[in-house]
């Protein structure tokens, strides 16, 4: 199937049956599309996203390439104790740029950003091994800390949400 304005690079085609049209992401173009191969329309939804949170976004982009990428064929040879201050260093970094646990609301320490900005975040996380652990929003730690927010009580936050959420707990 052609597609009259073809995309630079796209990615996970989906053919709606129902629909009779072809779903699928231009990833330099920020975009998911939608064609109608019967009327060769086709019809854009923009991901970009606003110039302050651009430069979030760039500083992550800069960051991950000077200071992670280059620590990836050392890391796992560090003995614990000098990774953990490594990774202490490389965390007050992050939230100095409020990009700390961008998951969570203000309330528990985060931005509470919402799902678009997240996955343009994890876009650039997703680089490195270690990365999540380095912005606070790592598997499982993160579904647990909504889940502990929600529905913990006192005792079980002190133990369990707030250590978590400084980076004391992996």
């Amino acid at each position: 199937m052609a597609v009259a304005e073809p995309s630079l690079l796209g990615e996970s085609p989906l053919w709606h049956p129902t629909e009779q049209v072809l779903y699928y992401c231009d990833i330099p173009g920020k975009q998911l599309l939608r064609f109608d191969p019967r009327s060769g329309e086709r019809q854009g939804w923009d991901f970009e996203t606003e110039p302050e949170f651009q430069q979030k976004l760039d500083w992550m982009r800069s960051f991950i390439d000077a200071e992670l990428i280059p620590l990836e064929p050392v890391f796992k040879r560090m003995p614990a104790g000098e990774w953990a201050l490594v990774k202490k260093h490389l965390q007050k970094q992050v939230k100095a740029q409020g990009l700390w646990a961008c998951h969570l609301d203000a309330a528990l320490g985060g931005p509470g950003f919402g799902q678009m900005k997240l996955a343009l975040m994890h876009e650039l996380i997703g680089r490195c091994p270690y990365s999540m652990e380095i912005f606070g929003n790592q598997a499982p730690d993160s579904g647990n800390t909504e889940l502990l927010a929600a529905g913990a009580n006192e005792a079980q936050k002190e133990r369990w949400l707030w250590p978590n959420l400084e980076g004391r707990l992996r």
